[in-house]
């Protein structure tokens, strides 16, 4: 392989260990055996998981009829649909049936996810890898963990299992992409609902249209009707005795009936009537509360009231919930069931009010939350006490408003509950305040950034759904707070990978800052910060320079937090330039940073050696290996010295040099420094662990380069197979290995395999990251640059061009890295015969290198010989002349990337020999060169010129 494609390589191997943030998850310190994690072997572990988000002692629902037809569907097919209207009972029949399956299957895996929104359906994705416990990196949020989970579930290996998909409502969720590929290239939500032998799939929605996209098979759908009235009475059957006794000379059976037909047969609305009447028993029977019920005269005041007073949108979920309705062709039986909810609710609310004031206003603040998983220490507050909060929360319960989790501490509302209590607090003129309460409560919990470590990591997976509702109120107090909100919740999104959602809410925020606290405030900076990393990650590289560029010109550092920040952003800026492949720019970034932190927090202070290293790699970058040497050996020197032998400190300095020695080819010397560390980890970490699989990378890639290359493949290949199992095929880590593989088959002589590798690549870094970003960018790259070495010029030259459009999109038109493969373009051209093309992009990369860099820059040397070579293939030896002398010149103190000095000498002493300028040749003391072309020695005459353009043809260099 040639020097640019080991340099991609390697480029891209600095990247496999080195990200604070993939790793730390993993590996906690002590090593995945020491903590009992498990690794990758655990993964077909015996004991079925239940993860059901209600224990045991929720109320089930008779239905026999119905789960009968549930239990026929599943016989033939894998996929069913529970369709029908809002509390008509589904999820509860749903649950119902997963502890019949349990109890008739013990070792079938049964999970649950409430998949209303897309950001419900990832967490529940993320909740099956959590209770499973067999996902070492579950809480990596680097990781798909929905890839993984996805995986896990299509391995027969792991046994059956039972997925309920609970509230898929709205039809186009499953076309909704998520966000997990971290740009727009995204597979919807359907492509994550596996569909194999070993797996069923229930799913729970009031739109038929929704089921119908599901199950593909309208026979697989179940309706679910009012409840008949063997089944109502099952869920009637525990009323006292007392209640039933009739006011009215009925017959106890006959009270219950007419209360069933009363309410429509609609289980939640007898679920709340049969609460009610347990919670006054004996002094409220089943005859009265029927009468009260069909009280006209206040039902029909209360619906006008609610008509007149109803907002036209309370909440953005709940009229998405109201669209959703509306695919089930709602007849008028189903507005009559719904105002039977209303009006049941209406019943025991009064009393609620009434009686104990606290309970009502719990109920108000649940209401304005998202109605799942409320945590109790978000409504508690800090002035209520225990048994206070009790008392409020038992009468929710006994008055079935609420549901509540034991297990978790928190609390749940059906939809229909929580849009009744939006309602009402509209009409009593309150709505708005329950909202900035609920913002304030949330605020209040919310933590200040996610951090390096994920601490936090939980709080921030709990609070999430609550906080992008009380965000989407629009309230015109609290706007700084809401602002700083946003900004952390963006930083959360960003970490999630969902930076489309992070960048819209840092933009708005960011405009928010600056207007009410000014530019060169530390929040402002701080949420710009935010904004322009995950414009970064988005690809979007000339706009998040633009935001680090304000942050770091408007902050004045005043204390160590304000300069770790500062660092933070400087560090951004350069990244943003290596990835433009501005790598002089980025170097003065870099030695300003390595030298601003050795001051401050001293030359053994963690930060202050990976800005050090972090110089070194810019100084390979250009060109410059054995300075880049110095710093990262006495990167890895103090690293030993403020950290354990095989601490994160040190595993980073020891990457950096390995891949600076791999650089140089000196692979012996880079063995030396990559086996003792190797075992050093191994002695610490399970193989699984991500530290020691990229080492060990590292290791077969070395093996590789010592002329071992199929012990060097056999290893690659091995890795490759475990990465796709812990991180996903599609991880950063597994491509990574997948390029280093192709480089191994490229160095035996196999170069259509490593094609394959390399065009593997591209796709998997297309799937996750979409076509136009950086990443993608650079495998598009490796894999142009290979077929070019195997004289593959048209297929290169369609790559070269692509990945120009791609580098001048995300970068601009003449950006560095646009020069560069503009200066590969000027050889794939040439072999091509495309000799004019050539020289038109020989002229422009050194007149814009020129521009941006200097005459005197060392790429300006490299662009001029690369010029003049194409100007002797075309003849054109008077403008060839001056540009060759030049390097040939300057090139004694500064050595080219482009040919050797023996073949400048006899490109140079070619020109000169057709033009016949001898006083020069004596000059620069070529008289005597004779030109070497594939081994046939030539003196001067158009023979001469016309074998110098076969000789390129075809791929030779003059020597």
């Amino acid at each position: 392989m040639s020097s640019n494609s080991t340099d991609q390589v390697n480029e891209d191997m600095q990247n496999l260990a080195l990200d604070d943030d993939v790793g730390a998850p993993v590996g906690d310190g002590d090593g995945a055996k020491a903590q009992g994690k498990p690794d990758i072997k655990t993964f077909g572990a015996k004991k079925a998981c239940f993860n059901l988000p209600f224990g045991q002692g929720a109320q089930l629902v008779g239905r026999e009829e119905e789960m009968n037809a549930l239990r026929k569907l599943f016989a033939d097919h894998r996929r069913a649909a529970l369709v029908g209207k809002g509390g008509a009972g589904k999820s509860q029949m749903a649950i119902e049936y997963c502890h019949l399956l349990r109890a008739e299957d013990p070792d079938r895996h049964i999970f649950w996810v409430n998949a209303h929104t897309v950001e419900r359906f990832e967490g529940g994705f993320r909740d099956i890898a959590q209770t499973a416990n067999k996902l070492p990196t579950w809480r990596d949020p680097a990781i798909i963990n929905m890839e993984l989970v996805v995986n896990w579930l299509k391995d027969e290996a792991n046994g059956t299992w039972f997925l309920v998909l609970d509230e898929i409502d709205d039809p186009k969720l499953l076309l909704t992409p998520l966000s997990t590929g971290r740009a727009s290239a995204c597979d919807p939500v359907v492509d994550y609902i596996p569909d194999v032998a070993h797996g069923c799939v229930l799913m729970t929605s009031r739109s038929r249209l929704a089921a119908k996209h599901f199950t593909r098979d309208v026979s697989c759908i179940l309706r679910i009707e009012p409840m008949a009235e063997p089944s109502a009475r099952a869920l009637l059957h525990d009323l006292p005795a007392e209640v039933l006794s009739s006011t009215y000379g009925r017959e106890e059976e006959d009270d219950l009936a007419v209360l069933i037909e009363t309410l429509q047969g609609s289980p939640l609305a007898l679920k709340l009537a049969a609460a009610y009447i347990r919670y006054n028993a004996p002094r409220v029977t089943v005859a009265q509360y029927v009468a009260w019920f069909r009280d006209e005269a206040s039902q029909v005041k209360k619906k006008k009231k609610a008509k007149k007073n109803a907002p036209a949108a309370i909440d953005q979920s709940q009229e998405e919930n109201a669209n959703n309705t509306n695919n089930n062709n709602k007849g008028p039986d189903d507005v009559v069931a719904r105002q039977c909810v209303l009006r049941a609710w209406e019943i025991s609310f009064e009393q609620i009010q009434r009686e104990r004031p606290a309970a009502a206003a719990l109920l108000s603040l649940l209401s304005v939350l998202d109605r799942h998983s409320v945590s109790k220490r978000l409504v508690r507050g800090k002035s209520v006490r225990g048994p206070e909060f009790r008392a409020r929360q038992d009468i929710l319960v006994d008055m079935a408003m609420v549901t509540v989790d034991s297990e978790y501490n928190t609390f749940s509302l059906h939809r229909v509950i929580q849009h009744a209590t939006q309602r009402w607090l509209h009409a009593s003129r309150t709505l708005e305040e329950w909202q900035e309460r609920a913002f304030m409560r949330v605020q209040e919990l919310c933590p200040q950034g996610v951090g390096h470590t994920y601490d936090n990591w939980a709080l921030w997976e709990a609070l999430y759904p609550h906080i992008i509702v009380v965000l989407g109120y629009r309230s015109t107090r609290y706007k700084t707070e809401r602002g700083m909100l946003s900004v952390y919740t963006a930083e959360y999104e960003s970490r999630r990978g969902r930076f489309e959602k992070a960048v819209e809410l840092c933009r708005e925020a960011t405009g928010l800052l600056q207007r009410r606290k000014g530019l060169g405030h530390t929040d402002t900076n701080h949420a710009m910060s935010v904004l322009a990393d995950a414009l970064q990650r988005q690809g979007k590289m000339m706009e998040a320079v633009k935001f680090y560029l304000q942050g770091v010109t408007h902050r004045q550092p005043e204390t160590v937090q304000d300069l770790t920040i500062w660092v933070t952003e400087l560090t951004q800026l350069a990244l943003s330039c290596e990835d433009q492949e501005n790598h002089w720019e980025a170097l003065k970034f870099r030695h300003l940073l390595m030298d601003m932190t050795a001051s401050t927090f001293g030359a053994t202070d963690p930060v202050s050696i990976l800005m050090r290293g972090n110089y070194g790699d810019c100084l390979c970058s250009v060109g410059r290996l054995v300075e880049g040497e110095h710093f990262h050996r006495e990167a890895l020197r103090l690293s030993h010295t403020a950290d354990s032998d095989a601490g994160e400190c040190v595993n980073r300095a020891t990457v950096q040099l390995l891949n600076n020695l791999k650089s140089q080819r000196r692979w012996a010397d880079a063995m030396e420094v990559a086996e003792p560390h190797l075992q050093r980890l191994r002695d610490k970490h399970s193989r699984d662990h991500h530290v020691v699989m990229n080492i060990t990378t590292h290791v077969a890639d070395i093996k590789g380069g010592l002329g071992h290359l199929k012990e060097g493949e056999v290893m690659l290949r091995e890795l490759i197979e475990r990465s796709r199992k812990i991180v996903g095929e599609r991880h950063r880590d597994t491509v990574s290995r997948i390029k280093l593989l192709g480089k191994n088959l490229a160095m035996q002589g196999r170069p259509e395999e490593a094609e394959k590798q390399y065009s593997k690549a591209v796709q998997l870094k297309e799937q996750e990251l979409g076509r136009d970003h950086p990443e993608t960018l650079r495998a598009l790259m490796l894999l142009a640059n290979h077929q070019n070495e195997e004289r593959k010029y048209p297929e290169s030259r369609k790559n070269e061009l692509e990945a120009l459009r791609i580098s001048q999109l995300l970068f601009g038109e003449n950006n560095m890295q646009a020069l560069e493969i503009k200066s590969r373009l000027i050889q794939v051209t040439m072999m091509l015969g495309l000799v004019s093309e050539a020289e038109a992009y020989g002229r422009e990369v050194l007149a814009q290198t020129i521009k941006k860099r200097g005459g005197n820059h060392p790429q300006v040397l490299d662009r001029q010989i690369q010029l003049g070579i194409v100007l002797c293939g075309r003849r054109k030896f008077d403008e060839a002349i001056p540009l060759l002398e030049r390097a040939w010149v300057h090139g004694r103190d500064t050595p080219n990337r482009i040919v050797s000095r023996k073949a400048l000498k006899n490109y140079l002493a070619l020109a000169l020999l057709e033009t016949e300028n001898f006083d020069k040749m004596h000059a620069l003391r070529l008289e005597n060169t004779r030109v070497n072309i594939g081994g046939r020695w030539l003196q001067r005459g158009e023979d001469a010129v016309a074998q110098v353009e076969a000789a390129m043809k075809e791929g030779e260099s003059l020597d």
